[in-house]
C-alpha cells in the first residue's frame, strides 16, 4: 500500500466525509494538501468508509428535522432562554458599573490630592495675608468721626453644630442655623433702623440741653450698637486650638463649582470627628460645604 491509497484516521475520515456530504469536498482536500483524486482514492481505500458516510447522512437527516414539544417543553425552553439572556446583560451592565466606578476612583483620588494641595497652599496665602493685615495700622474712625460699622460676615469659628452621626442630617442643621442666624440679623437691622427713627424724633430735647433719666435719676447713655448676639454654643473637647483656627480658614477648594453669599461658618463633630462647616445662600438654595480640619473637602450637599 502506498502512501497515495493509505486509508485516513477515523478523525480525518469523519472530517472529509462531512465535507462531502456538504459539497465542499474540494476544499477540504486542499485543506489536506492532496488533490481531489488522491483524496476520492484514499475514501474508497478506507475500510467501512462507506458505511460511515451512510451514518453521517442519516444523522444530518434526522437532525434537519426539528422534534415536536409539547406546550410545556416549549414554555420552560423560552423561559430558560429568556433568563440566560437577563443574566447575560445583567452581567454586562454590573461590568460596565465596576469598570466606571473604577475611573471614578480614579478621577476622585487625583481630586482629592488636587484639593490637599490646593487648601495648602490657600492657608499658606491666607497666613502670609493675616500678618500683613496685623501689622499695618487699625483705624476704627471714619472722616466724620463716628465709629466705621463693621462689615456683614458669616458667623465666626465659635459656633458650634453639635455632633452627628449621618452627614446629612448635619447638613440640614447647618441649613437651619444660617436662616436662623439670617433672621437674626434682619430683626437686628429693623430694630437699629426703629431706634434711629425714634432718636431723629427726639433731637431737639438735645438742643434744649435736657438729658434722658432712668429711673434712678442717672443720665444714660444710648449707643446704637445693635441687638446683642445670639448665645455661642462652645465647641466640644475634641477641637484644638488649630482646629478653631481652621473653622475661619477654610473656604471653598479651587475645583468645586459653589456659588452664593457665605452665611454660615461652623465646627460640629461627624461620626466621632471634628469638622469645619460653611453654608452659601443664592437665589433660595443653600450649599452646605464640610471639610476636615485640614480643610480637606469631606462633603458637598444643596438644599432648597
Amino acid at each position: 500500500m502506498t502512501h497515495d491509497d493509505a486509508p485516513f484516521e477515523p478523525d480525518d475520515l469523519d472530517e472529509l466525509l462531512s465535507a462531502d456530504l456538504d459539497g465542499e469536498l474540494e476544499a477540504a482536500a486542499r485543506d489536506f494538501g492532496l488533490s481531489i483524486e488522491e483524496v476520492t482514492a484514499r475514501l474508497r481505500a478506507t475500510a467501512g468508509g462507506a458505511e460511515r458516510r451512510a451514518a453521517l447522512a442519516a444523522a444530518r437527516d434526522r437532525l434537519a428535522q426539528s422534534p415536536e414539544l409539547d406546550e410545556l417543553l416549549d414554555a420552560r425552553l423560552r423561559a430558560k432562554a429568556v433568563r440566560a439572556a437577563e443574566d447575560e446583560i445583567a452581567a454586562r451592565a454590573s461590568e460596565r458599573r465596576e469598570r466606571r466606578r473604577h475611573v471614578l476612583q480614579a478621577v476622585s483620588g487625583i481630586a482629592a490630592a488636587a484639593v490637599v494641595v490646593i487648601s495648602v497652599s490657600a492657608a499658606l496665602r491666607h497666613d502670609s495675608a493675616s500678618s500683613k493685615a496685623s501689622s499695618a495700622p487699625a483705624r476704627s474712625v471714619e472722616s466724620g468721626g463716628s465709629p466705621r460699622s463693621a462689615p456683614t460676615q458669616a458667623t465666626t469659628n465659635q459656633r458650634g453644630l453639635g455632633s452627628f452621626s449621618d452627614v446629612h442630617a448635619l447638613g440640614a442643621a447647618a441649613v437651619h442655623k444660617s436662616r436662623a442666624d439670617q433672621a437674626t440679623k434682619g430683626s437686628a437691622a429693623r430694630s437699629a433702623a426703629t431706634q434711629s427713627s425714634t432718636g431723629a424724633l427726639t433731637a431737639p430735647n438735645a438742643a434744649t440741653g435736657t438729658t434722658a433719666q432712668d429711673s434712678s435719676g442717672a443720665g444714660t447713655n444710648h449707643p446704637s450698637s445693635g441687638t446683642a448676639t445670639p448665645p455661642v454654643t462652645p465647641l466640644g473637647s475634641s477641637f484644638s486650638g488649630a482646629q478653631h483656627d481652621a473653622v475661619a480658614k477654610c473656604g471653598i477648594p479651587r475645583n468645586v463649582p459653589i456659588r452664593g453669599t457665605l452665611v454660615l461658618r461652623a465646627a460640629a463633630v461627624l461620626s466621632g470627628r471634628p469638622v469645619v462647616v460653611l453654608v452659601f445662600a443664592e437665589d433660595g438654595y443653600h450649599t452646605v460645604l464640610i471639610e476636615s480640619p485640614d480643610c480637606t473637602l469631606r462633603n458637598l450637599q444643596q438644599f432648597r
